[in-house]
């Protein structure tokens, strides 16, 4: 998992150059608002919730990844807003439970550094790190009334050069 070549490898000038000229030519793809039907997500109602249900003497730290700009965008337009529709479903649900925290870590700028990655979703053992400094001191928690700004965020992140 710590192989520096493969970070050497994704973030160099010549993977560089390729990844943000796909990057160029996906993110247009990419729609400014959901107009798709409606998303379910049943694992998320039939197994995720009823355990942070059931076991209100733990508590659970969720957390949003840092994936890469060019690994939202090469997925396409339904994959992304799956994605952003997901983390806003999680967001309502746990709302109301107390054992419950939510980060987000997916809209830092570390997504349009690759070298903060070793493909296009899995970051560096530094960025671990940060993620698991900032949960342990209670930073970077998210709420539903934030989410709107936030997903804003993530989408003009790589939408605007």
């Amino acid at each position: 998992w710590e192989k520096k070549k493969q970070f050497e490898q994704y973030s160099s000038k010549k993977n560089t150059k390729k990844v943000k000229e796909k990057l160029a030519n996906t993110a247009s793809k990419i729609k400014k608002q959901y107009d798709g039907p409606v998303i379910q997500f049943p694992n998320i109602e039939q197994h995720v919730l009823p355990f942070l249900k059931s076991n209100p003497d733990i508590r659970f730290s969720l957390y949003f990844p840092p994936i890469s700009y060019y690994g939202y965008t090469i997925k396409g337009n339904t994959e992304f807003w799956r994605q952003m529709k997901m983390r806003e479903f999680l967001l309502q649900k746990t709302q109301t439970l107390e054992n419950v925290s939510v980060y987000a870590f997916d809209s830092y700028n570390w997504g349009n550094d690759l070298s903060n990655y070793m493909d296009n979703n899995h970051y560096s053992p530094d960025i671990s790190e940060k993620i698991a400094t900032a949960i342990s001191k209670g930073e970077d928690t998210i709420t539903i009334r934030q989410y709107p700004a936030h997903a804003n965020h993530i989408l003009s992140s790589f939408l605007t050069p």
